[in-house]
């Protein structure tokens, strides 16, 4: 069996997409949190950049292409579909995924609507999920928000959303857009088993409610959207999310792990 090891950030989506695969396709793996600052458990890479996985001497970057290379190398469920068709349906549905709903995830990161003091309250929030997986500089941890907002990582990923649309009217178009993808079935696509777009998506939908954010979440409180984070959830040995334990406020998926 190949030694394989993830380096990530604990508040990565695109980190905690990668473990989803690994756990589904039950493939071990081993979990290095990368100091932010110095990024030194990443000097052995041209580009210190998460998630970074290195499959014994071999690494490779960026989490599409770890999936694709994991559904390549590991026997296990297959996280593409039966057929091409389908295969090239749900890379569509992650690039929709990685393209429209992240992106409007980053720029809740540096945009805020309704209050600002709970906005915040919810940075500060993720601040502390980090620091209890990864020891922050308190310089860091007080100014955390603001640092965050002028990060080039997350402003170049916000500024593929259209900034003249309102947060809220941006999450309600993007909630219909996933149930327009959930359609009948209980995984995105209408497929009966999830695949790389639903373990894309899980964990954006799934991380800022388990860790307990103020802010309104009409995702969450959609009912059609809680059945499919169940589905999903079901179908995984145990929870991808990377980040401590005692972070963890919601029991929404208490039954399932």
């Amino acid at each position: 069996m190949s030694e394989v090891t993830l380096y990530i950030y604990p508040t990565s989506p695109y980190a905690a997409k990668v473990a989803a695969v690994l756990h589904y396709k039950h493939i071990p793996f081993k979990v290095v949190h990368v100091d932010p600052i110095s990024k030194k458990e990443l000097a052995f890479t041209q580009k210190p950049i998460v998630p970074t996985i290195k499959i014994d001497d071999e690494w490779l970057q960026d989490s599409t292409p770890i999936c694709l290379l994991l559904e390549e190398r590991f026997v296990g469920p297959t996280i593409l579909g039966e057929n091409a068709e389908q295969k090239a349906h749900i890379i569509k549905l992650d690039q929709w995924v990685s393209n429209s709903v992240l992106p409007a995830s980053f720029r809740g990161l540096i945009h805020w609507d309704g209050n600002y003091f709970t906005w915040l309250a919810d940075r500060w929030r993720y601040c502390e999920v980090f620091h209890q997986s990864k020891p922050l500089p308190l310089i860091l941890r007080m100014f955390y928000p603001w640092l965050v907002q002028r990060t080039g990582f997350i402003r170049a990923h916000a500024k593929l959303t259209s900034w003249d649309e309102p947060l809220y009217k941006m999450r309600k178009r993007l909630l219909n857009e996933f149930l327009e993808h959930l359609g009948n079935g209980p995984f995105l696509g209408g497929y009966h088993s999830p695949s790389l777009a639903d373990f894309a998506l899980f964990p954006a939908m799934s991380l800022p409610w388990l860790v307990g954010l103020k802010q309104k979440n009409i995702f969450i409180e959609n009912e059609k959207l809680q059945q499919w984070l169940k589905n999903v959830a079901a179908k995984l040995p145990q929870h991808p999310h990377l980040i401590s334990e005692k972070c963890i406020k919601s029991n929404l998926l208490q039954h399932v792990f």
